[in-house]
């Protein structure tokens, strides 16, 4: 843009010079005028789709320019310019002297300094919109066009981050840390001395390109009954880098070790590879700053430990994911392209587009708290395991399941946490009527459903819930659990759910009513995430290490019925990290049809 205000103002003054020798300025101001209307004609034409729209200039694009233009301040600096032209030909004219003594134009001169106020107010109404957003929809963004209006507008609003964040979370109960392990062997002691200047420099150019890394979460306007709003704000000039030698502790396991056992989650415990707990749980953090995103390297005996820590609130899986790519990128020195820089700032606060009208439904009834009928019991004792799945065991469950696929198609995540969740029913009909419900919630990132980039590092998803009776459940073919899973994955469906959960929680003061997992019973049902499209094992960090040789979860404080897919590995094996019940884990790894296509990793 600075180059294009040097060329232009140069190129105004020679044209000025021409047309003042020739023609004089009023047919100047003619052939602006003709321009003005081309271009005004060219920038509607080039306005980004709604998300509701399927071509240019339709409907709910047109309905967006009346509702969230500012009309007063667009009519008050169009008038202010046209009467400010209207003066200018006048002066310009042959015969000025005559003119000017019209009683018209002698008011309309003696006024002209009512124009430059007349703009500075139209300034303030713009300014005063950017301060507090409407709540519009976002435009429809591919993976190849970002708005460019959207980038500059957010360019200005953001230079001190102050943004609420997206929508989805701004519930309070994801005030939580997303932990990803990825482990590297070290050949030579050597390397360690690179290791932190690598990751320090990467951290500096990661947040020259996305400074909102570097920032924290922030509450304003909370109180009694009113969780108020929360936002990214300025914390220190790069993401938090801790780095932990612990090659001389006997207590923490050698890479040795980790790689013949599987690297368990009993060798990567989040008090050992992370900062802080995946969990709000630790006193002393009470009231300390939440950073945006935080890494440690744990330097093991033949090893490196590099654990990255995302604010759930502000990134999910995916987000995670592909932020940890973007710090891959920059402790290479590559550039980061056009494209990563301007979907990855792009705006939060807006990017979920809401519903006109909507006041609950089915939709949205799965992810509000209720109050329990019935006394809290005391949470049973569990813990979390590894359970490996081979790329044969993997190709034999689709092959299983496609089987008894009726219509459609299943994916290999379908058959594998369908079958998980039949497993552990069955294990849990030991312990539980028949006839109870089990229902399985499970994450799906819904970016390109909404028209959002792959590429947004940001909370993004929505939950899918599938519930049937125990005994239907472990009594049907693995395809037919694997189909109704794969039916439930439904674009339209999703996205009008998300948009009518952002539209109920932007409508409420209290946001803690509001949860992803918010009717489960953990005692019955379960929670899946997904990360094995995550290409984490592609990405060496520029360190001299190679590739990592495991991508793990780090134990963190049991939740009984919570799972992880995680990445796949180069030899096309997935492992799944669940938390059970200590009864319902002891059966899981007694079961013979469970065994015949996982492998235990324990201790």
């Amino acid at each position: 843009m600075g180059d294009g205000q040097a060329v232009g103002f140069g190129l105004g003054l020679a044209l000025g010079g021409v047309f003042s020798g020739t023609v004089v300025w009023r047919w100047g101001l003619h052939a602006a005028a003709i321009l003005h209307v081309v271009v005004l004609a060219i920038a509607l034409w080039a306005l980004p789709v709604s998300v509701d729209d399927a071509a240019p200039l339709g409907w709910n694009t047109l309905i967006r320019l009346r509702k969230e233009l500012v009309q007063i301040g667009a009519l008050i600096i169009s008038t202010s310019l046209a009467l400010m032209s209207y003066v200018l030909g006048i002066v310009t004219d042959s015969d000025a002297a005559k003119h000017m003594r019209q009683p018209l134009n002698i008011v309309l001169l003696s006024t002209a300094p009512v124009y430059g106020f007349l703009t500075n107010i139209a300034v303030a109404v713009f300014l005063s919109r950017l301060e507090h957003p409407m709540p519009s929809r976002p435009l429809r963004i591919s993976s190849d066009t970002v708005a460019f209006s959207d980038i500059c507008i957010h360019q200005v609003t953001s230079k001190n981050m102050d943004e609420p964040i997206e929508i989805l979370g701004q519930q309070p109960t994801l005030k939580i840390y997303t932990q990803i392990a990825v482990c590297f062997s070290v050949e030579d002691d050597q390397s360690y001395a690179n290791i932190t200047k690598t990751l320090t420099s990467g951290l500096e150019r990661l947040t020259a390109g996305f400074p909102w890394v570097a920032g924290q979460i922030i509450n304003e306007g909370a109180s009694e009954g009113n969780t108020g709003i929360f936002k990214i704000a300025p914390l220190e000039p790069t993401p938090p880098l801790i780095v932990k030698d612990l090659r001389e502790d006997p207590s923490v396991s050698s890479m040795k070790d980790m790689k013949t056992s599987g690297f368990p989650f009993a060798m990567l415990d989040e008090s050992i590879v992370c900062p802080r707990p995946t969990l709000p749980i630790d006193p002393n953090l009470v009231g300390k700053p939440e950073p945006v995103f935080i890494t440690q390297a744990t330097f093991i005996k033949g090893g490196l430990v590099l654990a990255f820590l995302g604010h759930h609130q502000v990134l999910d899986g995916t987000g995670q994911g592909h932020l940890i790519k973007l710090l891959s990128k920059a402790c290479k020195g590559e550039d980061f392209t056009e494209e990563e820089i301007a979907t990855g700032n792009l705006p939060r606060h807006n990017i979920i587009p809401l519903l006109d009208d909507f006041e609950g439904g089915p939709e949205t009834d799965a992810m509000i708290i209720k109050p329990s009928a019935t006394p809290a019991t005391a949470p049973a004792t569990c813990s979390w395991a590894y359970f490996d799945f081979s790329a044969a065991s993997l190709s034999a469950l689709k092959s299983l399941a496609s089987e008894t696929v009726k219509s459609g198609y299943i994916t290999t995540d379908d058959a594998l946490t369908a079958f998980a969740w039949q497993s552990i029913s069955r294990i849990r009909a030991n312990r539980l009527s028949h006839e109870a419900k089990t229902k399985l919630a499970r994450a799906i990132n819904v970016r390109g459903y909404m028209g959002i980039p792959q590429t947004f590092p940001a909370l993004i998803q929505s939950m899918t819930n599938n519930s049937m009776a125990i005994k239907d459940l472990i009594e049907r073919p693995l395809g037919e659990a694997a189909s109704q899973l794969r039916s439930t994955v439904d674009p339209a469906a999703l996205s009008f759910g998300v948009r009518a959960l952002a539209t109920l929680m932007n409508q409420a003061a209290d946001k803690s009513v509001f949860s992803f997992t918010g009717t489960l019973h953990l005692d019955r049902d379960l929670a899946f995430s997904s990360w094995a499209k995550l290409d984490l094992y592609e990405h060496d960090f520029g360190l001299g290490l190679g590739k990592p040789e495991s991508v793990r979860r780090p134990q963190f404080t049991p939740v009984e019925s919570l799972g992880y897919l995680l990445p796949k590995a180069p030899d096309g094996s997935i492992a799944l990290a669940i938390c059970l019940r200590d009864e319902d884990m002891n059966g899981l790894k007694k079961d013979e049809l469970w065994l015949k296509y996982s492998k235990y990793i324990g201790k």
